[in-house]
């Protein structure tokens, strides 16, 4: 379910894309004070700063007084959004079966094929029942621009621990950004009460997914 979607994603996105991190609740709640800039740099979430693992660089994301801040999607354009997260993981997940070396890293592959091949047949059958065609928005283009743009510097970087660490750090950014947006954006501004519930139920698995990408993350670094 890649999916960056400030997954570089999901500030207007599955960026969820480049690198990032940053404790959330398991449980759904609706942030305070969000934004989602649909043509600027970041997509995610909360205004706070977050780390790269690796890097330790930090950035700045958006505050609620950004354009994005009122943004309203359509239910349409919400599924498209997870389409094209779903995607770009799939995708990064299916370079690091090829270039990875961790057995860490290939299983965590392995699982979000699985996961996120599963989430793209459930909003393409429900896009189907309720006639929601895929409708592009600022958002999901920030996706698909980070998302390729992810997909591009992993597929150049040499293959071995340096690959595995670049992976591991772009999910583990991708996923915080997806868990806010969903939080911010997707699930409150969802009209149709299925598509709320799918849309809880992978916000669920996304939160896994976090977790899971911090644990084997963390292990690299050490």
């Amino acid at each position: 379910m890649a999916i960056s979607i400030r997954f570089s994603i999901l500030a207007t996105a599955v960026g969820f894309a480049a690198s990032l991190g940053c404790d959330h609740p398991d449980q759904y709640t609706t942030p305070s004070s969000t934004t989602v800039t649909p043509q600027g740099p970041s997509v995610a979430s909360n205004a706070r700063e977050t780390s790269a693992p690796s890097t330790g660089q930090t950035t700045s994301t958006a505050t609620s007084n950004d354009v994005g801040a009122n943004m309203a999607l359509t239910d349409a354009q919400i599924v498209s959004i997870m389409s094209t997260a779903n995607t770009g993981e799939m995708d990064q997940a299916n370079a690091a079966l090829a270039r990875g070396t961790s057995a860490k890293v290939k299983g965590f592959a392995q699982h979000m094929i699985k996961d996120h091949t599963q989430a793209g047949k459930d909003f393409t059958e429900l896009a189907q029942k309720k006639a929601l065609a895929g409708q592009d928005s600022d958002v999901s283009h920030k996706l698909d621009t980070d998302g390729k743009s992810l997909l591009t510097r992993l597929e150049s970087t040499p293959i071995g621990s340096d690959f595995d660490r670049r992976y591991m750090d772009a999910q583990v950014k991708e996923h915080q950004d997806l868990l806010d947006l969903l939080d911010s954006h997707l699930i409150p501004g969802a009209k149709d009460d299925d598509l709320t519930s799918l849309l809880k139920k992978v916000r669920a698995k996304v939160s896994d997914h976090l977790k899971m990408a911090r644990d084997i993350d963390s292990a690299l670094q050490s």
